[in-house]
C-alpha cells in the first residue's frame, strides 16, 4: 500500500475518504459510491495511474500465456496461412515471401502482443476518458471537468481487467484467441475471418457491464440521467467497436 499511495497528491484526503484498495475493490459493488467520492475529493492521479499500471502488467502476462497455447498458435498460422493464400493466387504476393513473413509473424507474435497490450490499455484509458469528457461537456452541456473523468476512467477499467483475466481462461480452455464471455461461446471457436465471430466476441458480459458502470459515471459527474448516459456510451461504443468489425468483414468478404 505504501507504493500505491505514492501516487496520492500531498494534499490530505477528506475526512472518510475511503483508500485506494477501496476503490478499487468497491467499484464492482458499490461504483456509485466510489463515483461520488471521486467528484467530491480533490485530484488524485492513483485512481487512473495504478488501474492503468494494473491493466498492463495483467495484459502482458495475458499475451505471454495465450501466445504459449499451441492450439493459439495454430489457430493464427492457419488464419495467417489462409489470407496469404488468397494473396498468392491473386498474384499479390510470392510463396517464398509468404513463408518468410509466415516464419517471423510465428516468431516474434508474443512480443508483439505484449507491446501491443501497453500501447492499446495507454490508449484506451484516454481516448474513453476523452470520449466521456466530450459527451459530458458537449452532448449534455454540462460543466464536467477532464480531471474526475479520467480518475472515474481509471477506477472503471478495472471491470475490464477483470475481462481480459476472465477472455485468458477462455482463450485457454477453448484453445480458440476472441473468446469472451458472451455469446461467442455457444460457437465454441472464434474465426477472426468471420463477421457474425467477430460480432459475437465484441457482444460479452464484461463490455456491457463496464458501459454501464461508466454511465453511471457519466451520470453522476454531469448531472444527467443514467439511462441517458449509458445509452450515448453505448451507442459510441457499437460505433467503434461494431462498426469496424462489419466494416472489416464487409471489405474481406464483400459477396457475404
Amino acid at each position: 500500500m505504501e507504493q500505491l499511495s505514492s501516487f496520492e497528491p500531498s494534499a490530505p484526503p477528506p475526512a472518510g475518504a475511503s483508500s485506494l484498495l477501496s476503490r478499487l475493490l468497491n467499484v464492482f459493488v458499490s461504483p456509485t459510491e466510489v463515483i461520488d467520492e471521486v467528484k467530491a475529493s480533490p485530484p488524485r492521479n492513483s485512481n487512473w495511474a495504478v488501474p492503468l499500471l494494473l491493466s498492463i502488467i495483467v495484459g502482458m502476462i495475458a499475451s505471454l500465456v495465450i501466445f504459449s497455447q499451441p492450439k493459439v498458435l495454430q489457430s493464427v498460422k492457419d488464419a495467417q496461412e489462409a489470407q496469404f493464400e488468397k494473396m498468392i493466387k491473386a498474384g499479390q504476393m510470392k510463396r517464398q515471401d509468404a513463408d518468410r513473413v509466415e516464419e517471423m509473424t510465428m516468431k516474434f507474435v508474443k512480443y508483439g502482443a505484449v507491446v501491443g497490450t501497453f500501447v492499446a490499455n495507454v490508449a484506451f484509458l484516454f481516448l474513453a476518458a476523452a470520449t466521456v469528457f466530450l459527451v459530458g461537456r458537449f452532448a449534455f452541456k454540462s460543466s464536467i471537468n477532464f480531471m474526475p473523468v479520467l480518475e472515474v476512467t481509471g477506477l472503471c477499467s478495472m471491470i475490464m481487467l477483470l475481462g481480459t483475466v476472465v477472455a485468458t481462461l477462455l482463450t485457454v480452455i477453448y484453445g480458440s484467441p476472441g473468446m469472451t464471455p458472451g455469446p461467442i461461446l455457444f460457437v465454441g471457436h472464434f474465426d477472426p475471418q468471420n463477421r457474425l465471430h467477430l460480432i459475437l466476441s465484441a457482444l460479452n458480459v464484461m463490455a456491457f457491464w463496464h458501459i454501464a458502470v461508466l454511465g453511471i459515471g457519466l451520470s453522476r459527474l454531469s448531472g444527467a440521467s443514467w439511462l441517458k448516459s449509458t445509452l450515448w456510451l453505448f451507442c459510441l461504443w457499437a460505433l467503434l467497436t461494431l462498426g469496424p468489425a462489419l466494416a472489416l468483414s464487409l471489405i474481406k468478404h464483400p459477396q457475404g
